[in-house]
């Protein structure tokens, strides 16, 4: 399939996604929180879409509870388009949607991250004990977040009894 027609394919999708949340019916008063901890993560190359997976935002934490650092918990193939460790790489960087309103679904942000620094090296961090896993973290600049009351995971949110829930698996 060519690039333009992907392009056209994911502006479809993504029209349609603002198409959705724009609709009355997704201006709630009672939306679960954890719907707004994770977001669309676009992989693109200068301007072009190449592809789209999700990811969640998880937050370390002072013994205070205070947050120290967001990040994009993510897959390696939605970031770098191949399976870890593959070095190769489709994309120079990642498109993510921040909710700015939680009772305004349409109240959204993009927030676009570089992937690698100006030495080329990845902004993101895998693990060095597993690295063949497919998971990545994406530290989030503090100013992307810093006027939103962005919500997170933290490590809190391991504790205690969890609710299953449709959908929730």
């Amino acid at each position: 399939m060519s690039i333009a027609r992907r392009a056209g394919q994911y502006s479809l999708v993504a029209a349609l996604a603002i198409s959705l949340v724009a609709s009355p019916a997704f201006a709630q008063s009672e939306v679960d929180p954890r719907s707004l901890m994770t977001t669309p993560v676009w992989l693109l190359r200068g301007t072009q879409p190449v592809s789209q997976g999700t990811g969640f935002f998880f937050a370390s934490t002072t013994p205070s509870n205070e947050i120290e650092t967001v990040f994009l918990v993510t897959n390696y193939h939605v970031i770098t388009g191949h399976a870890p460790p593959s070095r190769r790489r489709n994309g120079d960087h990642i498109r993510l949607i921040l909710h700015r309103n939680q009772d305004d679904l349409r109240d959204v942000q993009a927030v676009d991250l570089p992937l690698y620094d100006e030495r080329d090296q990845p902004r993101w961090i895998t693990s060095d004990r597993t690295p063949n896993a497919d998971v990545v973290l994406v530290p989030l600049p503090r100013q992307a977040y810093e006027r939103i009351r962005l919500l997170v995971f933290t490590e809190a949110h391991t504790r205690g009894d969890i609710r299953i829930r449709p959908s929730s698996g």
